[in-house]
């Protein structure tokens, strides 16, 4: 019997070996068959699907069990191939296909840019689509031609911000969160504190969508050539909801079937009637834009996206250990002349915002640091870009939020009276079994947790004082956990100056005094192979399944997991999510 277990046990490791080296192959030929430049047709269209998700760096697809699954496209990259396509004689222009969105303001803002800089070359821009979402508009106010469906819709009511607030659950459930923070604005706890938003952050949130709702209102006006002030009125009275209606307004130039714009765009191509048209997606094109250049003087580029964690972190985070480790090779490689450090995080962690702060001002003494901003770079995102010589922001970057909190939570009511759980505890002092969720904090814990929130915070201000030479008690004023857009953290001196990625690295360039320079980017991207392998393993597979399955829902549910993760640690973190649409 003891033979025939490891007979068939052997077996069984032989049959899944065999299935993980199937995939294994495929990925490597997936790999293989991608590598190079892909060759692109003459006449061709390049192709923008709204529905795309933009992240800081591209991602590659993988294959598993249940078929393909697609990558993410990099904002850099997506902004590289729109100014190759520019040039490009095979080019002949754009194909906006149109469908809501859920990318941030801020990468929409960048990509308009590079579409208004395309169209100066005369290349058509035909935006289409069923339906057509506030940020769909934005983008698609850079076309030469915005069409939508005789059955479609056409979304033009303004800007919102919903919050959910968790406190009346947690009552009814007998939960008692312990709360500790730092600076009036300092919103992050109030879904547990309170049933609606603060005065102080629902003044920082009208700022916000404001902001948002005056440059979608100014895209927009730039267009249809209606005056903003009617257009607001337009908002207010949501007549504009139907294809034909909308036309009237002048938000689209016409209602039109699919069909028909292709016909347009087969004529604005120069291509015979139900010929095929080549369109190229930006997926294919932006493999074949690559930086040709060559030379012993690099600047790296190296990307912080997504909350800020200890240790090695997940997918889509600032973990400290490989963010500290990739700074660390950057100090240490000589043809590395300057850094640019491209920031897209909410914050997170004090002490990983700290570590990571002290290994990049190690860095700063060799070589020169300029910081990006993408979509937001708010409380530990904001520590960390206090290390550079010069901080660039786009006008909807969400930035700021310079304060602290810590929270722990207790369930010995809920324990004891919904579920009858109770617990007993011996120990040797008052705190010894601290910290627990089994009891109430003493006064005397709730006096040391305060002081150690109140020292974080004097910290961070310490840190932004330095760097932005500023006096302490301006930057008390502007700090109190208040986020900013990117053109008024100009005006407070938050940030240098209005600009993208491409501005910083010229800014680096120019501190570091290269003319000529090839352009690196740190993390390294995973292959088509690695990403079967992770998926292969179960990794990174859980949280996509749950965001496909909850849905809309799915911010809900991250606020509620990223708050029970934050428990019994000291935090920089933006007040929560915000979902600004």
């Amino acid at each position: 019997m003891q033979f025939l277990k490891y007979v068939l046990a052997t077996m069984l490791g032989l049959f899944i070996m065999s299935i993980i080296g199937f995939f294994i192959l495929i990925g490597i030929g997936a790999s293989a068959g991608s590598s190079g430049k892909k060759s692109v047709s003459e006449k061709s269209v390049l192709t923008i699907d709204c529905t795309d998700v933009i992240s800081e760096q591209s991602k590659e697809g993988s294959f598993d069990v249940q078929g393909a699954t697609d990558g993410t496209l990099g904002l850099h990259d997506i902004i590289a191939s729109i100014k190759a396509a520019k040039t490009d004689d095979k080019i002949k222009g754009i194909y906006l296909k149109l469908a809501p969105g859920m990318n941030a303001w801020a990468s929409l803002y960048d990509v308009r840019q590079s579409l208004l800089d395309f169209k100066t070359s005369k290349k058509f821009i035909i935006a289409y689509g069923d339906l057509l979402d506030q940020k769909g508009m934005y983008l698609a106010s850079a076309a030469t031609k915005i069409y939508v469906s005789p059955a479609g819709g056409v979304e033009w009511k303004g800007i919102a911000a919903t919050g959910t607030f968790f406190k009346k659950a947690l009552d009814k459930l007998e939960i008692t969160p312990e709360i500790f923070y730092c600076g009036k604005f300092k919103g992050a706890t109030e879904p547990y504190r309170y049933e609606k938003w603060s005065e102080p952050n629902k003044l920082q949130i009208q700022e916000l969508t404001t902001t948002i709702y005056t440059e979608l209102l100014q895209a927009v006006a730039s267009k249809s050539g209606r005056d903003t002030n009617a257009l607001k009125a337009l908002a207010n009275t949501f007549v504009a909801g139907q294809a034909n209606a909308a036309v009237q307004e002048k938000l689209i130039d016409a209602a039109k079937y699919e069909s028909e714009v292709l016909a347009e765009i087969r004529t604005l191509c120069g291509i015979k009637e139900m010929a095929k048209i080549n369109f190229v997606s930006m997926d294919t094109y932006k493999d074949g834009v690559t930086d040709s250049k060559s030379s012993s003087n690099k600047i790296a580029v190296l990307f912080a996206e997504g909350e800020i964690v200890d240790g090695d972190g997940e997918e889509g985070q600032v973990a400290s250990k490989p963010m500290i480790k990739n700074i660390r090779n950057i100090a240490k490689n000589k043809s590395i002349k300057a850094l640019v450090l491209r920031v897209n995080s909410p914050g997170g962690s004090a002490l990983a915002s700290e570590n990571m702060w002290h290994e990049l001002m190690e860095l700063r003494k060799l070589k020169p640091i300029v910081i990006s901003m993408g979509d937001v770079a708010a409380s530990g995102g904001y520590y960390i870009a206090c290390t550079g010589d010069s901080i660039f922001a786009q006008p909807t970057t969400i930035t700021g939020s310079i304060g602290v909190f810590g929270i722990m939570g207790s369930l010995e009511n809920f324990m004891k009276n919904k579920i009858g759980v109770t617990t007993d505890v011996v120990k040797t002092s008052t705190s010894a079994d601290m910290p627990t969720i089994t009891r109430n904090l003493t006064e005397l814990e709730k006096q040391i947790i305060q002081r150690g929130v109140d020292s974080v915070y004097h910290t961070f201000k310490t840190r932004v004082s330095n760097a932005r030479k500023i006096d302490m008690t301006y930057t008390d004023n502007i700090a109190q956990g208040r986020v900013y857009m990117g053109d008024k953290a100009k005006q407070i001196k938050l940030v240098d100056a209005i600009g993208g990625l491409d501005r910083a690295i010229k800014s680096a360039a120019t501190t570091a005094k290269l003319s000529d320079y090839k352009i690196i980017t740190y993390p390294e991207v995973k292959t088509s192979l690695q990403a079967i392998i992770d998926d292969i393993s179960g990794k990174n597979k859980e949280e996509a399944l749950i965001k496909k399955t909850l849905g809309t829902e799915y911010t809900i549910y991250k606020n509620l997991k990223n708050m029970r993760n934050k428990i019994g640690s000291v935090q920089m973190s933006m007040p929560w999510e915000l979902d600004i649409r």
